[in-house]
């Protein structure tokens, strides 16, 4: 029996938007994708393949947590949405996250679940690295540039417009895939999030869903130790 290599991205390799049915708007392509692999020791083996579909994936991770949790959508995306609720409902379609959203108080809610999110992959013996270091690592060919001159390079020429709802793919998937998946890593060894606690709470308090439950399920893929977890890394 041949044993499948399953890979682990925490980015898409194309940045796109589906303006109507069959027709995508491609916005961007990243400089750089990574990905995380199970079993580990294959992840040369899974790179060459991968990088036979998109040339941009030239890289792996220690493991597959921290490929995904270096999602970037985990942090911007519901952060981002939670703290502009009313603005998103305010502005009627007219809101442009990236360049309204991300204030300099905003951006210590950012941090401090950049902090929760590096704990926990240093935890599972993968690399930390900021959010905005790991976005200016995929998007920007010049590494030299500031990575938060990047991001607000980035912001200024406005990004992706929306989300025009806050029932959007931004809490609906990336809380109970993302913020969730965070909070229970964090709960198998022992590491406490409260900025991602209180970010579920207050996505699930916003659109009357318990996100808790819609999320990640540890014991429904057979693991309730952490231990158990890791030595499939």
């Amino acid at each position: 029996n041949v044993m499948p290599i399953i890979a682990e991205g925490e980015s898409t390799a194309i940045d796109a938007r589906i303006i109507e049915p069959g027709l995508v708007q491609i916005l961007f392509k990243n400089v750089r994708n990574a990905l995380g692999f199970i079993p580990s020791s294959k992840s040369r083996d899974g790179l060459i393949i991968a990088k036979q579909l998109f040339s941009t994936y030239c890289s792996t991770r220690s493991n597959i947590v921290e490929s995904a949790l270096h999602n970037p959508n985990l942090i911007v995306h519901t952060i981002g949405t939670i703290l502009s609720a009313s603005r998103i409902e305010i502005a009627k379609g007219e809101f442009w996250m990236y360049k309204e959203a991300f204030s300099p108080s905003i951006w210590n809610v950012i941090n401090a679940l950049d902090y929760e999110k590096n704990e926990i992959i240093k935890a599972y013996n993968g690399n930390s690295m900021s959010y905005l270091d790991a976005a200016h690592w995929r998007n920007y060919e010049d590494l030299s540039v500031n990575s938060k001159e990047s991001f607000d390079n980035y912001a200024k020429k406005g990004g992706p417009k929306g989300p025009n709802s806050i029932n959007t793919r931004y809490l609906n998937e990336d809380v109970p895939n993302g913020l969730v998946l965070l909070e229970k890593l964090g709960n198998l060894v022992g590491i406490e999030t409260p900025t991602a606690s209180s970010l579920i709470t207050i996505a699930s308090v916003l659109l009357d869903k318990n996100f808790r439950n819609l999320g990640r399920n540890f014991k429904e893929l057979g693991f309730s130790t952490s231990e158990q977890l890791k030595a499939i890394l």
